[in-house]
């Protein structure tokens, strides 16, 4: 569909989703922020719990991404969306589809989380750490082969971090992509990422596929083996706007107390005792 169709469509169509909120988002960050929570719970019980939310939240972030696109850049109505086909969206949105970690995910989902199957089982060995990792994973690559395949960087919640806002008691705060890559850039850790970032506020995103790929999947990577305390990150924070939203890989857990030592020290002021 061309964006004149979409257009027209949105005109005399007031059923067509205008998606204020971002669904996708929101549960991807759920699937992330309860893994974390799983590594760190001793108890069985509390972990599976934690994984199930896990898988649960990853498999529907996608199919929530798939119909955010679909009705923002397609002009899909919200009939559309409910009566077509999983495979009739994948059609649509142009990918070549043959993930089977997903599909492996889809499948505990609907038939361990949303569709019993077995009769008085409350715990499921298909539920577990790993199958909770490829559900976010599998998650991250699918979301990232529809942003390539649309000649843009992928969504930056799929790296594992968020912002938070210590104005709203820091909850998390969906910001654009350009904010959080200039934020690396500030730190160097990237040539990669310096390359992409113009100052005009557009984002290259790299044509290789693997390069593309690399800058999540090495984010992802670095996370993991640090158990989700990326440090470095607080090195990018401005101490002159302590209520400026951060990056952070320990959101919803940390309540970082605002830095107000720091501020004054920018400004070479004291504060009044």
């Amino acid at each position: 569909m061309t964006t004149t169709d979409a257009e027209n469509r949105l005109k005399c169509d007031d059923r067509v989703w205008l998606w204020n909120v971002n669904l996708a988002w929101e549960l991807f960050s759920s699937a992330v922020y309860n893994y974390r929570m799983a590594l760190n719970s001793s108890k069985e019980h509390q972990r599976h719990s934690f994984f199930k939310t896990v898988i649960l939240s990853s498999v529907t972030a996608v199919e929530a991404y798939f119909n955010e696109v679909l009705a923002k850049e397609e002009g899909w109505s919200e009939g559309d969306l409910q009566k077509k086909k999983w495979s009739e969206k994948v059609t649509a949105l142009g990918i070549d589809f043959s993930q089977e970690r997903f599909f492996k995910s889809k499948f505990i989902r609907n038939n361990f989380i949303v569709h019993h199957k077995r009769i008085d089982y409350r715990y499921f060995v298909e539920i577990n750490q790993w199958t909770a990792l490829e559900a976010i994973e599998s998650s991250q690559d699918i979301v990232a082969e529809v942003s390539y395949r649309r000649d843009r960087i992928f969504p930056y919640w799929i790296t594992g971090l968020n912002f938070i806002n210590p104005q709203h008691s820091n909850d998390i705060s969906l910001l654009n992509d350009y904010e959080f890559w200039c934020r690396f850039k500030w730190l160097g850790l990237s040539q990669i990422v310096s390359q992409m970032i113009s100052p005009t506020g557009t984002i290259t995103a790299p044509k290789n596929k693997d390069i593309y790929d690399s800058l999540y999947k090495e984010l992802w990577q670095k996370l993991k083996e640090c158990n989700f305390k990326l440090d470095v990150l607080y090195n990018a924070r401005d101490k002159r706007f302590p209520l400026m939203p951060f990056l952070t890989s320990e959101w919803w857990v940390i309540d970082p107390p605002i830095d107000f030592d720091g501020y004054y020290e920018a400004f070479g002021i004291k504060p009044k005792p």
